[in-house]
């Protein structure tokens, strides 16, 4: 596997993956309780949470390059589209999570309710 697709999937685990699933699991004990709006409230401020810590460690990963950089004497040279679009895509992504947070709850609460409507049949 090149390099590329290894940065990619690592991208993808990380602001992706671990968001949403971290999110699901806060929100999913309101949603059991039929409290959506809550669950959904819950389950975004985990995505932000998330993605703000890993837009500082961006950042640190930055602040420590360029600290390298400078203490071996050569000119680091970064131009400021290199330097903000991995922030950008992490709150793309970070929308990205939201949404697919809000798909899961429109599924468990489909799940919930035709649980709830089998048992009303009896």
């Amino acid at each position: 596997m090149s390099d590329t697709a290894v940065i990619i999937l690592d991208w993808l685990l990380y602001v992706v993956i671990l968001p949403s699933a971290l999110a699901t699991l806060g929100a999913f004990p309101a949603w059991l309780k039929r409290r959506v709006t809550l669950g959904n409230l819950i389950g975004s401020a985990i995505v932000i949470a998330v993605i703000f810590v890993l837009i500082w460690q961006q950042y640190g990963a930055y602040v420590q390059a360029q600290a390298t950089c400078t203490q071996s004497g050569i000119g680091c040279v970064s131009d400021a589209e290199s330097l903000y679009m991995p922030y950008l895509y992490m709150v793309l992504l970070g929308w990205v999570d939201v949404f697919l947070l809000l798909f899961i709850s429109g599924m468990v609460e489909d799940h919930l309710k035709r649980r709830r409507l089998d048992r009303s049949q009896l």
